[in-house]
């Protein structure tokens, strides 16, 4: 009966390691290359500033260029303040003020030849 016992204490002592054990992860799980999928939203990062692409307004009147993506990356790891960058437009795409708006509130970039889609400033320096 005694050895039974013992046999009995020794195999539950086994069976509860082996279940421990068994939901133990061994290594932490490596992250992946973060996707356009992650960016909150599409946008252009000039003169210090966020500007996101809004599809609500529709530009009446351009002014004058004031510059173009250099930089285009749908990797999030990859945004760089030190460029002028988009997550939306390719590099070469080019940016303009808006007439009689304030580029504080918001400029423009054009899209395809001939029509250009507003973008708002959400975040400054």
């Amino acid at each position: 009966m005694r050895d039974m016992q013992k046999l009995l204490s020794l195999v539950l002592a086994f069976a509860l390691t082996t279940l421990v054990a068994c939901g133990t992860p061994i290594a932490p799980e490596k992250k992946t290359a973060m996707s356009v999928t992650d960016w909150k939203y599409r946008f252009v990062y000039w003169n210090g500033n966020i500007y996101a692409v809004s599809k609500d307004e529709k530009v009446v009147e351009i002014d004058k260029e004031i510059g173009e993506v250099e930089t285009y990356s749908d990797q999030e790891a990859d945004f760089s303040k030190s460029t002028v960058f988009s997550n939306a437009f390719p590099k070469g795409a080019k940016l303009y003020s808006i007439s009689n708006v304030d580029q504080n509130a918001a400029i423009a970039v054009e899209s395809e030849v001939g029509k250009y889609t507003i973008l708002k400033k959400t975040e400054s320096k």
